[in-house]
């Protein structure tokens, strides 16, 4: 029978691996997406959410003509969303607005889409845009891009 002492070292033990494995979870599965190609942070809005929110966090990597999206606090090792740059263009490209300026960083820039993937927008760090604008752009010689 354990006393008050042994109880808490129990209950101590039982909160530690409650958190300690969740956030270690998580990390392994950054790690394990990351040894397949590179993944950068992406914040993703679908197309039926409401202007100026709706932002979910996440990170992206590319796979040939394939963005893979995933979402950053989920278990699946599937993307989110794929987005096929054969099928896809790039529509408009912006600022955050006020409204969408506590959810995302100020220096980020937002391109929305068109295409099969039409009204969704995607958020980006400066460098993560420019990567992106060249890859939707890019493509193997004599494949039909849009």
């Amino acid at each position: 029978m354990l006393d008050w002492w042994g109880w808490t070292e129990l209950a101590l033990a039982v909160v530690l691996v409650g958190v300690v494995a969740p956030v270690l979870g998580l990390f392994l599965r950054r790690k394990w997406l990351g040894s397949r190609s590179r993944v950068f942070d992406c914040s993703l809005r679908p197309a039926n959410a409401t202007p100026g929110s709706g932002w979910m966090l996440g990170v992206a990597r590319y796979g040939g003509d394939e963005l893979q999206w995933f979402r950053v606090f989920s278990v699946s090792l599937r993307p989110y969303r794929v987005i096929d740059r054969t099928h896809s263009q790039v529509d408009t490209t912006r600022s955050p607005d006020v409204l969408e300026a506590g959810v995302l960083d100020a220096d980020q820039r937002i391109a929305t889409l068109a295409g099969a993937d039409a009204g969704v927008s995607l958020a980006f760090a400066p460098q993560e845009f420019t990567a992106f604008l060249g890859w939707m752009e890019g493509g193997l010689p004599g494949r039909r891009v849009g």
